[in-house]
């Protein structure tokens, strides 16, 4: 039987002591089984001027936690007969085109199974309406707006994280209902829940009692008019979160009343393509099982906010967070340690495998891999990594830092860090290709990220190479309407490259396109007047960093622009375009910031 009291005082003092040393200024969390509410509560303030606090009332953007509802409305429209899985987005928005190196046709083959589980092949997000644009639009502009933009991959081919995608579906759902997609979702889940979803910013806007997000601990997040119903539009309080969980506990049944089909639940949470012992995805959830306990949740982080929802269906226990900054890993922290506190006064131990366990069935082995086939750029659930070699040693780049692992047999890689245990996955098709990486980790255990590269890029004879120095320089994109990253581009070598945190990354050129440029592994480049689009999102050409830096300093403009971690990456780009005077003086700059 679960201790309530003893759990509850456990999370409370794991809260307090993140909240002092990572950040959020408010917190709200709550965990329940499928038979009662445990326990719900609210931590901190609305902002960072402490003057109000939250409360279980409180409203905070779940981001991608959407598309969990997403997909729970998708299928009550299966459920009403207006919509299939395996059919075809063209069916209800006929005027979808896309460009492909594949043939004009690939774009046709795009079905909601595919979109609901991240292999439609479809870039992350749009040009308009995404976290790099901050423009007025509606939900139509930025659906629209997925016109004519580049499938990374060929369709069903492999998993890639498509924000638009996932917007693509509830598009459809408007099309097939007559409804717009808050209204749907208001009258097939929330009334008859009892809960309450807003969506969209400006909505969210008008409720008094809502959580101000931050990226940075000193700068709120402008959130302006973001729309993105199905991958990250909706907004909730921690209240009505647990009432969620609890309805995906008791497999739809709400007040002892079927709401919502259980196989279509089921369904949601069933692995689509890729079923291995690792982290993969349903649709619009994401399933680890590596464990004795399999885990269906899904994490959401953007706009100042982050969130979980994550529920153990197999034993009657789940939780939720939300917080006003982005920290997915705290939320993950946190949840898995009520569901596991949970789990044990139900006398269940949940384990993930140890590093010896990970190494069963992998023979040791004297012989040189051969790592130059495992480099390249690996993405999942959780975001992407870059493997590459260094010195005739493997390094792994996980969030820019550089972690070397030696091996233990062919494709199986150890560490005395953290993560301890790397495992490559050749290609079937491509004997030469990786497949997947599967990381080791404490919380989850293992973790899939699947090669990006390389891919025929399509590209025909190099004609342009006189014009790439015109695009070589400094470029600064935003996002959220205020924080900034940089990218740098140059010739190198002979080749045209791009480079952030990561390393240098080839650029190749698709001629049937003037400006535009592939990386092997699939992301589109389209060059204009100064400017740079890259995965439909904006950069524009910064020419003279160190006079906007010493402005930025002298008339003390609040701006992210100032922040180590984004003065640290311009120091760092601007040596690799041999920009040394400019990066000295940048970094003298950020000294005296700090005297």
């Amino acid at each position: 039987m679960v201790n309530d009291e003893e759990t509850v005082e456990t999370i409370r003092g794991a809260i307090h002591e993140a909240m002092t040393e990572m950040g959020p200024s408010g917190l709200v969390m709550t965990l329940v089984t499928d038979e009662e509410f445990i326990w719900t509560e609210a931590f901190g303030h609305l902002d960072r001027t402490k003057k109000t606090k939250v409360d279980t009332e409180t409203l905070f953007a779940i981001q991608s936690t959407s598309k969990m509802i997403n997909a729970i409305a998708f299928m009550f429209a299966v459920q009403d007969g207006l919509i299939g899985l395996d059919d075809k987005l063209v069916k209800y928005f006929p005027e979808f085109r896309v460009k492909s190196r594949w043939g004009s046709e690939e774009g046709n083959k795009i079905t909601f199974r595919y979109l609901l589980s991240h292999q439609s092949g479809l870039p992350q997000m749009t040009r308009k309406g995404s976290v790099f644009d901050d423009s007025p639009h509606t939900f139509e502009e930025h659906i629209r707006s997925v016109i004519d933009t580049w499938l990374e991959y060929p369709v069903g081919s492999r998993y890639f994280y498509s924000n638009i995608g996932m917007d693509l579906v509830s598009y459809s759902i408007e099309r097939a209902s007559g409804m717009s997609f808050p209204e749907f979702v208001n009258d097939r889940l929330a009334e008859p829940l009892g809960i309450t979803i807003t969506y969209g910013s400006i909505e969210a806007k008008k409720n008094p009692n809502r959580a101000i997000g931050y990226e940075h601990p000193k700068i709120p997040i402008h959130i302006g008019t973001a729309l993105a119903y199905g991958c990250g539009g909706a907004w909730m309080n921690i209240s009505d979160l647990a009432v969620l969980t609890q309805f995906l506990l008791n497999k739809g049944r709400h007040n002892r009343k079927q709401v919502l089909r259980e196989d279509l639940l089921d369904q949601m949470m069933t692995t689509q393509f890729e079923d291995d012992e690792g982290y993969t995805y349903g649709l619009g959830t994401s399933i680890f099982q590596g464990g004795n306990i399999r885990i269906v949740e899904h994490a959401g982080g953007g706009f100042g906010y982050a969130g979980l929802l994550a529920i153990a269906p197999g034993h009657g226990v789940g939780a939720a967070v939300e917080m006003n900054m982005e920290n997915v890993n705290l939320a993950y922290k946190l949840v898995l340690q009520a569901i596991d506190l949970a789990l044990k006064g139900k006398g269940i131990e949940r384990t993930t495998p140890s590093k010896e366990d990970f190494l069963v069935g992998a023979k040791q082995d004297s012989s040189e891999p051969e790592l130059s086939r495992l480099e390249g750029l690996y993405a999942g659930v959780w975001g992407s990594v870059r493997v590459k070699v260094n010195d005739g040693k493997l390094v792994i780049v996980i969030d820019g830092n550089d972690h070397e692992f030696t091996p233990h047999s062919e494709y199986v890689f150890v560490s005395e860090g953290t993560p301890p245990v790397a495992r490559f996955v050749m290609n079937e098709t491509h004997v030469n290709n990786p497949f997947k990486l599967t990381l080791l980790t404490s919380m989850t255990g293992p973790v899939d990220l699947f090669y990006r590269e390389p891919l025929a890029t399509g590209a025909k004879s190099v004609t342009q190479r006189e014009h790439w120095e015109s695009l070589a320089g400094l470029y600064r994109a935003r996002y959220y309407g205020a924080h900034m990253f940089y990218i740098a581009v140059k010739v190198l070598d002979g080749k045209l490259v791009y480079s952030d945190w990561s390393g240098p990354i080839p650029l190749y050129p698709f001629e049937d396109e003037p400006m535009t440029f592939f990386t092997s592994g699939g992301t589109h480049y389209e060059f204009g007047n100064a400017s740079l689009r890259f995965s439909n999102r904006l950069a524009t050409r910064v020419d003279d960093p160190v006079s906007e830096v010493l402005e930025a300093i002298e008339k003390e403009i609040p701006t992210s622009m100032l922040t180590d971690w984004v003065m640290d990456q311009e120091i760092r780009l601007l040596e690799f375009l041999d920009r040394k005077n400019e990066a000295e003086m940048i970094r003298d700059m950020r000294s005296k910031i700090h005297e």
